[in-house]
């Protein structure tokens, strides 16, 4: 039996070095009669996904991540859970030992062999590599993660499975290789894998050897910054370009490395990782919103009638003003220009209601409650959809009211443009203003403004970013005439009085002159002539902002916007 464990740092090839091993134990016939030639065997590393669970199982009994995993102790583990996790371990491997060569996969292993190591009877480790820089190229390409953290990381995998696997046997293989010429990277496996133990290993197919080579992905490493390439990971290179890292120790982490990672872990990691949980979570929400809207209008033609006369939803409530758009459209200074007006208020984005109602969604709460086996007690007492909602709503429009001081209260957090659906049920007096601007500066001010999003580092996300949220907010108006109205911000900055006047009038106020002074005067959270992080909070000439920074961009920005952004750009009608 042989018992083999790829490790190495993610995006360094453990995947396909895995697939291939396994591709080539399947041809020796180790699986009763498999097609040696199918390459989706090299696609297979039979029990993976049981083990990529458990790992992140053990890393969250940590509180870690994939990125923030290398000062976790695996003893600060509770006993009875350890002994669980332990369980499974031993359930994952008597499985795989069916077979009498197997290889598993996962660069977590690297921390993580404290859990599999009293398994394995005949371990054997491969180690998985590829240059620093094209490794960093590729987490960052793939996982947003910017060049020094993406360095940082190799560095730390790497040295962590070198340690791990010190006084056992292994081998090294060389991503680089299986990419450029695969036939000779599986020759070296086999014939080195036999002399630590492993025998009968087939020759891999030219189909399966395609496939390997095509998972490897491209090699070719971008520019990174000389200066985030420091001494220890040069050497670390070094060591595993010739192998001589196998006979020796590795060094110990270096400083910089250490640094970046203990702030990414404690900061910059934490954020975006919940950024990308929070973006699926909106996908998934954005897919469900055009089903639960036909079975919105399902649900609510087929309810029997309120036991009593009820008024409408809106009857006594507060008409407060929701400000939506895409962050860097104008929320803030719109916001603000209408609480110059004597009759509103406002304050700071309140951010709440995003996190109480935007993962299943009213309407999904609702139909779930009202459709339960015995009817549900919403369906029994004839509880409409709108009744629902508006008195959800109701406690956080009291919050509001209690703040506001009598007068009408203005929201202006972008990220409800998310739930803008769900805000027009919940709050059935309030109106809304969609603010939409030219993508190419809403874009170009995200990049720009040095905020801790995914979108102010990356400009594709940035891209979407507006797309997704304009694409909402012009759908809400299009849906909800009378209750909503689409303002431009390059109308509202070039003719204010006309704009602000057709604003109030929709709001049902005279128009204020202290509004349309804000506008002409000021600006706020521009992203334009700043010097330093906290410049973005000032207030700017509006004279001095740049009438087109779009012009600015490389190519590759231009071709990248138009490619996402350009259909919508067209449908809102703006152009060059």
């Amino acid at each position: 039996m042989a018992q083999i464990v790829v490790l190495g740092a993610p995006e360094s090839g453990t995947e396909e070095v895995a697939c291939l091993i396994n591709a080539m134990a399947v041809g020796a016939g180790s699986d009763g009669g498999a097609n040696p030639n199918a390459p989706s065997f090299a696609l297979t590393s039979w029990g993976q996904s049981a083990v990529r669970r458990l790992n992140d199982r053990t890393l969250a009994a940590l509180g870690g991540n994939w990125v923030n995993c290398g000062d976790l102790d695996l003893s600060a583990i509770p006993e009875g859970e350890w002994s669980e996790l332990q369980q499974t371990a031993n359930q994952i491997v008597n499985a795989l030992n069916e077979r009498p060569v197997w290889a598993v996969q996962d660069p977590l292993m690297s921390w993580l062999l404290g859990l599999w190591r009293p398994l394995l009877t005949r371990p054997l480790y491969v180690l998985a590599h590829r240059a620093g820089a094209a490794a960093a190229r590729l987490l960052k390409e793939r996982h947003g993660l910017p060049a020094e953290i993406g360095l940082a990381l190799w560095e730390r995998y790497n040295i962590a499975a070198l340690s791990a696997t010190a006084n056992f046997p292994r081998m090294l293989v060389n991503c680089e290789q299986l990419s450029n010429d695969p036939q000779a990277a599986a020759g070296r496996l086999r014939s080195e894998l036999p002399e630590l133990g492993v025998a009968r290993l087939a020759a891999p197919s030219p189909a399966v050897l395609q496939a390997i080579a095509g998972m490897t992905g491209e090699d070719a490493a971008a520019p990174v910054e000389e200066a985030a390439v420091n001494q220890a990971q040069h050497q670390l290179e070094a060591c595993l370009a010739d192998g001589s890292a196998l006979q020796i120790r590795p060094p110990t982490l270096s400083a910089p490395a250490a640094d970046v990672l203990r702030r990414a872990g404690s900061r910059w990691v934490e954020r975006r990782l919940l950024q990308a949980v929070l973006r699926k979570r909106n996908q998934e929400l954005r897919m469900r919103r055009g089903k639960l809207k036909t079975l919105r209008a399902q649900r609510i033609a087929a309810k029997p009638p309120p036991k009593a006369p009820q008024d409408s939803p809106a009857t006594g409530r507060t008409k407060g003003v929701f400000v939506v758009g895409c962050p860097r459209s104008g929320t803030s200074i719109l916001s603000w220009a209408l609480a110059r007006h004597p009759n509103f208020w406002t304050s700071g984005e309140s951010d709440y209601l995003l996190k109480l109602f935007g993962e299943e969604g009213v309407a999904g709460v609702y139909n779930w409650a009202s459709t339960q086996p015995d009817k549900g007690w919403l369906r029994k007492e004839g509880v409409s959809y709108a009744e629902f909602a508006s008195t959800l709503g109701l406690g956080a429009e009291r919050l509001f009211d209690s703040r506001a001081g009598g007068r009408r209260w203005v929201e202006a957090t972008p990220s409800y443009t998310l739930i803008v659906e769900d805000l027009l049920q919940l709050f059935p007096a309030a109106s809304f203003l969609h603010i939409v601007r030219d993508g190419r500066s809403v874009v170009n001010s995200m990049v720009s403004s040095g905020f801790d999003m995914d979108w102010a580092s990356d400009f594709e996300a940035a891209c979407r970013t507006w797309v997704e949220y304009a694409s909402l907010g012009r759908k809400a108006v299009a849906d909800h005439a009378g209750r909503i109205i689409e303002v431009r911000h390059e109308d509202l900055s070039r003719k204010p009085w006309d704009e602000l006047a057709r604003i109030f009038a929709f709001l049902g106020e005279r128009t204020a002159h202290g509004a349309i002074e804000m506008i002409l005067t000021e600006r706020v959270n521009s992203s334009y002539g700043n010097a330093t992080a906290d410049d973005i909070r000032l207030p700017k000439d509006p004279a001095a902002a740049p009438l087109r920074p779009w012009e600015a961009w490389t190519d590759a920005q231009q071709a990248t916007f138009a490619e996402i952004a350009g259909e919508t750009m067209r449908e809102l009608g703006y152009g060059d």
